[in-house]
């Protein structure tokens, strides 16, 4: 129930003083005007790019509108021959942030674990490939109710809290919105309800559309209620059933798919309709597993009534129950669940209400990698490893492999950064473009959501305490971007850019500190642990220090002298007696130790593979030539390098690089490795998707994950053995431990790609 003032309706648009633009925000072409049709005042959003033109309630995404209504009803109308996209940010009562869209640029209903998109159709007769579209002329003035509490549950199976945030963006004339607990018929006035006595709650006065005298409500405008079966039980259901083909209903009808919509809209005599339940729902009311809703054709041309209930007092099919309301010749028809409860089984003495389908919860993931493989990191204490899987990020405990999930990402995530105390963890997505998150890593709730300047976040790293980030990426026209908000690694870096994060954590958001472009490449970028306000990079030919101070962000070249042409590809600092030594490699096998004070190299080693017994003689190398190895990582505790090179080794230096202390090899190159915060293990990760640690003290190494290295194309289930299958375009057939989620074992294929698979008995079968 909603809070006591927001009882019984709410004018957002009133309540937030849209008006006066203080705690709401526009962007772009956005005017109010005066509708003919209305005779009143109304917002105008135009624009050729949507998210360039738009009104959001509240100003900032930090702050929440806190409406606990159930019903969202907003008065708009969508304008000739344009789109227009509604986003809604819903919280739900475990703090989880939805984002709920609806626009005719969608072309098929998606959803993921934090955003529903729900495509709005105009007309009815299209085919489905056609549904999305240009809004046609001769729209009109439509109230679209939302039930937002039954839109989180029967998608994701979660509990509507509030409403957080509403952006409406271009191109829509906006009259306003309302949100009440209440379930209001936008056709019937106070004064006709009260004459006719209808079992319905009329409309306020304020959110009435004007209707000229002697004329219909319907002929002037039109009322979407999603999900249709989401109303209150209506006092005539009605069940039909024949076999006409389907029909376009007159003018343009806009829809909502997945869900059928209930349109408070005249309808012919002579006209009929189909109503296919395409959402996730079914009815339950026994232990039997729920049945898939059979289609039903609905046709105004019938009149019988036929009984809700068989013999026993309940359905006998859970058909969707349709209202019909006659008014002269026109029928209000609406195609919706019904809310009353069936009658109980005599056996039983409880009755049980029709129910959704139970939706899948996130359990486990197997894999690791997100847009690349180079993102894993250490928690603080030593005792969990970070990384992402897709748009998941997996928090995975060594010893006990229990797995935590923070979901909210839509995309595959680029990067990843966790602050010295493990308290504030930064993500960013590869697309849409430059969307950053900012968890809270005790809770995994998502602080902040906010967008850089930069169009491809590669690379994140935090300043030790996390009230500063840092980041590579391209910028919006093409070249490479870096700043304090992403951190390590692009093909080619032009921009830099600093956020405050230390408001975050306080209800604040994120601040741009600084900008700044560079024409060098950088391959890795890390905040110095020392000194939030110095940073180092390096790349193709290049090792920069950089410092923020005045709102500006500065860098200088070290003096590489011989080195000048080497291509650097990973980067550390490291405290020592004498100060703090920046250690950088390259892919010729050197690590550089350079004095950042200075700005000079101060020693220089190479790596060179071990010769193998047995083997040819090694020819005569000189320190600037030779296959040296290939480091693609590196990290330094205070007693060790471990590096991690193309060859697939992981190796532990002393910090002299005198000879190898420990050596592991893993089957494919090393992306990462990362010695943890106490110095007895060692992290590595692998492009094809492993990730594994080395504990230095007992010289054993431990798989955590292992991935398919391309596209899972099928997979079989075993319960009896707890076991499942996968098959995958990398030629391999991986068998699992559902209990652990680990790989038991592996099959490869060597001629062609299994594309199938089963099992049999005791075997397991697959297609080539």
């Amino acid at each position: 129930m909603a809070r006591a003032w927001q009882h019984p309706f709410l004018n957002v648009f009133r309540h937030f003083k849209v008006d006066e633009w203080k705690r709401s925000t526009k962007e772009g072409d956005v005017a109010p005007v005066t509708d003919k049709t209305l005779k009143c005042t109304v917002y105008r959003v135009r624009g050729s790019v949507s998210a360039g033109n738009y009104i959001q309630l509240p100003k900032t995404s930090t702050q929440s509108l806190g409406l606990t209504g159930r019903y969202l009803y907003v008065l708009f109308r969508p304008l000739p021959t344009k789109h227009f996209i509604i986003h809604l940010d819903v919280s739900t009562e475990d703090s989880q942030v939805i984002r709920v869209s609806f626009s005719n640029l969608f072309k098929e209903f998606k959803s993921t674990a934090t955003w529903l998109q729900f495509p709005f159709i105009f007309e009815a007769g299209r085919s489905r490939k056609d549904l999305a579209g240009m809004i046609p002329a001769g729209t009109r003035w439509t109230c679209l109710q939302l039930d937002l509490h039954d839109i989180l549950l029967v998608y994701l199976n979660r509990c509507y809290s509030h409403l957080k945030s509403i952006r409406l963006c271009a191109n829509l004339l906006v009259r306003n919105l309302y949100t009440s607990d209440l379930c209001f018929d936008p056709a019937v006035t106070i004064a006709e309800a009260r004459r006719a006595k209808l079992p319905v709650t009329p409309v306020p006065r304020e959110m009435a559309f004007p209707v000229p005298k002697g004329e219909r409500w319907h002929d002037h405008y039109i009322h979407i209620r999603f999900p249709s079966d989401s109303s209150e039980p209506f006092s005539e259901p009605v069940q039909k059933s024949c076999s006409l083909p389907e029909a376009v209903l007159p003018g343009h009808v806009p829809q909502l798919l997945p869900h059928p919509v209930a349109f408070s809209k005249q309808v012919q005599d002579s006209v009929s309709f189909k109503v296919q339940k395409l959402g996730p729902t079914a009815s339950r009311w026994a232990p039997s597993a729920p049945r898939p809703l059979p289609e039903v054709t609905l046709s105004c041309e019938c009149s019988v009534v036929s009984s809700v209930g068989g013999p026993s007092g309940h359905c006998q099919e859970p058909f969707p129950w349709v209202d019909k309301h006659a008014a002269g010749d026109s029928v209000h028809i609406s195609a919706h669940k019904p809310a009353v409860e069936p009658a109980a089984p005599e056996h039983t003495t409880s009755q049980e209400s029709f129910l959704p389908d139970p939706v899948l919860r996130l359990k486990g993931v197997i894999g690791f990698g997100g847009y690349s493989t180079k993102w894993a990191l250490w928690t603080r204490d030593g005792a969990a490893v970070v990384y992402p899987c897709h748009a998941v990020i997996v928090i995975l405990h060594v010893n006990t492999r229990e797995q935590r999930l923070f979901l909210g990402h839509t995309d595959k995530v680029s990067a990843l950064a966790l602050d010295g105390s493990s308290l504030l963890l930064a993500s960013a997505q590869a697309r849409p473009a430059s969307m950053l998150r900012l968890w809270d890593f005790q809770t995994g709730e998502c602080l902040s959501l906010f967008q850089s300047p930069v169009l491809t976040i590669s690379s994140l790293s935090f300043s030790d305490s996390g009230a500063q980030l840092c980041g590579i990426g391209k910028d919006r026209h093409g070249r490479t971007v870096l700043g304090p908000g992403q951190g390590g690694g692009a093909a080619c870096s032009r921009m830099v850019v600093a956020w405050a994060t230390d408001q975050v954590g306080r209800g604040g958001e994120a601040v741009i500190l600084a900008k700044a472009h560079t024409d060098v490449d950088i391959q890795a970028f890390e905040v110095a642990f020392f000194d939030e306000t110095r940073m180092a990079s390096c790349g193709r030919g290049s090792v920069r220090l950089w410092r923020l101070r005045g709102g500006e962000l500065r860098s200088c070249p070290v003096d590489l002298g011989e080195h000048h042409a080497l291509e650097f590809t990973d980067l550390a600092f490291r405290q020592a007696q004498d100060g703090h030594t920046l250690y950088v490699c390259s892919r010729s096998g050197h690590i550089l130790e350079i004095d950042h004070q200075h700005m000079a190299v101060r020693h220089a080693h190479r790596l060179l593979p071990m010769q193998t017994p047995g083997g040819p003689l090694p020819q005569k190398q000189t320190f600037s030539s030779g296959p040296g190895i290939a480091i693609t990582s590196l990290s330094v505790s205070q007693a060790m390098c471990a590096v991690g090179s193309e060859d697939g080794y992981l190796r532990l230096w002393p910090l002299d690089f005198s000879s190898v202390l420990l050596e592991a090899e893993h089957e494919g190159p090393i992306s990462s490795v990362l010695v943890s915060p106490n110095g007895l293990r060692v992290l590595s990760a692998t492009s094809l998707g492993h990730l594994g640690f080395l504990d230095v003290h007992s010289q054993e190494y431990s798989v955590l994950v292992r991935s398919h290295a391309a596209l899972v194309v099928a997979l079989a289930t075993d319960c009896s053995r707890g076991q499942l299958a996968t098959v995958s375009q990398d030629h391999t057939v991986r068998i699992w431990d559902l209990a652990t989620l680990q790989q038991l074992y592996d099959f490869t294929s060597r001629e062609e790609a299994p594309c199938a698979i089963a099992f049999q008995a005791d075997l397991i079968l697959w297609l080539q």
